[in-house]
């Protein structure tokens, strides 16, 4: 039954048309019939029921739409109702009391004429007005009557003649379809309604409405719990006697930055949106937080993207150094670092050129978003573009099923470091400008443009003026990549840092050495400071880290000085990488060339015998014996 409309029928010609509609109609509606105070005990008892929609007529439809919560929807009397029914009521007087419930009709004047007969309207709002009306209607020399099943009623009563409203089948159907469409809406609705409370009462933060007097009119399970009471007790409460802070005031406009308030020694993040019609404040949205979660939840997201590499790890006091060329480099930086402008890092290969990048970002506003690196060297020019850009699915053969975000999309609101930038190919330069020009990427097979808003950092061991020169590198994206730059001086013009840089290298060793070892340690530096350093820092992590491994094999045996000029003499003697592209960087020997090369240097200038050889350089006879066979 509850999904049926009611017709509720004032007399029996109603009922009798309700009855003979057809049968799809019939399968929706259900018919009862009732009049005056007994139509709407009948509807009472309908709605408790389950029936939440009614059609009916008359005076019936104010009566219950003042007393009833459910739909109520009024049969029309239309004009060519009207007209048929006084024709009818012709054939028995011409003159006629057209009874009607408030509201005149304004064309019955019309209608009198064209039917040749004299209508008078009396209107009425009660069933004790519409007597009264009649009497006075028959004073006036009227006695017959047209009406609703009331009107009809009240003359039967009294003698008078009265015939009711004809309605047609059409007219009723008209109802019937209007009723459904109204059930359409309110379902709809009501979905909405049940959405919307299933998001805010199963929300995860705190959610609350007010009105504009600032009085609570909705609170959430989460909400309620963080004010410390129960859902029900803070509806209607007002919100300043909860927060006593002024959130909710007539001046409040736009939405308004979080507030932290201590409430039952809770501290609460507070956030506010203003609901306005018509630009008059008609209430506000609150959302609630724990500050202790929301710090928990930003750790964790911040664990998540340093799960992913998506994160800057070194700031500028990782930068180790004191030399006046390394301390200018330093302080450009950290004044770039306050800007967004797109920065070009130049320097050899091994100076520290990413590190400073995820300095800058970390010292930049954009350091709580991610840091994304790539080498365009490493990749081809096709694998680069898709990092880069990102794909759809079904872009190109091998295509993740899904599509990719490229670096850019990760990047958003953050920095994407471009290292090796002078190795891009012509194409790749250009759909690079684009981005940097217009900050839109399109994926790889896709039509739909994506703004990026991205802070870039491009890093370059070659001098990429003499590349743009040569024809090699577009002028027009060298100059949208050089508005800042940066030169990273390389080891060889800061030699004097050397000793605090071996120093951190070495720091854990350091801890553990005998007071010999250290002032050994101050001879090697030495050593250090007279080479060259093609690799830069990279090559010196590398050479001391060679130097800790065979320290760690000869100990006291071999002076720690020796050893780092064993690896140094070696590492300079070797022809140094003149790979075209890249910069000229010693190769680094192996541990096994390395300790040939220290057993030759030792035995050519040990007098002793084999075994006494053997026994300084702390290996067996048979280890010595093989060494020394392999050099001849």
């Amino acid at each position: 039954m509850a999904m049926q409309i009611c017709i509720l029928s004032d007399h029996q010609e109603l009922t009798d048309l309700a009855n003979n509609l057809n049968s799809y109609w019939q399968r929706q509606i259900v018919v009862y019939e009732a009049i005056g105070h007994a139509s709407l005990v009948k509807a009472i008892e309908l709605e408790k029921q389950g029936i939440e929609d009614i059609v009916t007529t008359g005076i019936n439809v104010p009566q219950l739409k003042e007393k009833l919560s459910i739909s109520v929807v009024a049969i029309p009397i239309t004009t060519y109702d009207l007209i048929s029914t006084l024709s009818e009521a012709k054939r028995k007087s011409d003159k006629v009391a057209l009874f009607q419930f408030r509201h005149p009709n304004s064309r019955i004047p019309e209608i009198s004429e064209i039917l040749d007969m004299k209508i008078e309207q009396f209107l009425f709002c009660n069933e004790k007005e519409a007597t009264e009306k009649m009497i006075e209607a028959h004073e006036k020399g009227f006695s017959f009557f047209v009406g609703g099943a009331l009107t009809c009623n009240i003359a039967h009563a009294q003698g008078f003649e009265a015939i009711p409203f004809r309605i047609r089948s059409d007219a009723l159907i008209r109802a019937l379809k209007y009723t459904q469409d109204l059930r359409l809406i309110r379902n709809r609705e009501r979905k909405k309604v049940i959405e919307l409370q299933s998001i805010v009462n199963f929300a995860f933060e705190g959610i609350m409405t007010t009105d504009s007097q600032g009085t609570i009119t909705m609170v959430n399970p989460v909400a309620a719990k963080l004010l410390g009471m129960e859902q029900g007790k803070a509806v209607g409460k007002g919100l300043n006697s909860l927060i006593p802070n002024g959130i909710l005031n007539s001046e409040m406009v736009e939405i308004r930055e979080p507030d932290v308030v201590t409430i039952g020694g809770k501290k609460l993040v507070i956030s506010c949106v203003p609901i306005k019609v018509n630009s008059n404040l008609q209430g506000m949205v609150l959302h609630l937080q724990d500050i202790s979660k929301v710090q928990t939840l930003e750790g964790h997201i911040r664990r998540k993207i340093f799960a992913k590499g998506h994160v800057a790890r070194f700031t500028f006091n990782d930068i180790i150094g004191q030399s006046s060329n390394i301390k200018r480099v330093i302080s450009h930086a950290r004044s770039f670092a306050t800007t967004d402008k797109t920065i070009l890092i130049e320097g050899e290969s091994g100076t520290g050129k990413e590190m400073f990048a995820q300095a800058i970002h970390n010292a930049s506003p954009r350091c709580s978003q991610p840091f994304v690196a790539i080498n365009c060297a490493s990749l081809s020019e096709n694998l680069l573009e898709s990092e880069l850009f990102g794909y759809v699915e079904g872009a190109f053969s091998g295509a993740k099923k899904g599509g990719k975000q490229g670096l850019f999309e990760i990047a958003h609101e953050g920095t994407i470091f471009l290292d090796e930038i002078g190795d891009i190919t012509f194409s790749l330069q250009v759909k690079l400008l684009r981005v940097l020009q217009e900050k839109q990427i399109m994926r790889i097979g896709d039509d739909r443009i994506i703004p990026v808003d991205v802070r870039v950092i491009a890093a370059t061991n070659m001098e990429l003026l003499n590349l743009a020169k040569g024809g090699k590198f577009r002028y027009d994206l060298y100059y949208r990549l050089n508005v800042l730059q940066l030169n990273i001086p390389p080891l060889r013009e800061r030699l004097e840092d050397i000793p605090r840089i071996a120093r951190h290298f070495l720091s854990t060793w350091l801890r553990n050495v005998v007071p010999e070892r250290e002032a050994q340690f101050e001879e090697g530096i030495r050593v250090l400071q007279a080479y060259s350093w093609p690799g830069n820092i990279r090559e010196l992590e590398n050479i001391l880290d060679r130097v800790q491994a065979l320290e760690g094999i000869y100990g006291n045996r071999v002076s720690f000085k020796d050893i780092i000029s064993e690896v140094i003499n070696f590492t300079g003697a070797c022809e140094p990488d003149t790979n075209p592209g890249t910069l000229q960087q010693g190769k680094i020997p192996s541990i096994p060339i390395l300790e040939q090369e220290i057993i030759r240097s030792t035995s050519s200038n040990f007098k002793g015998s084999k075994i006494q050889l053997a026994e300084q350089l702390g290996i067996s006879r048979t280890t010595l014996w093989r060494h020394l066979k392999s050099q001849k």
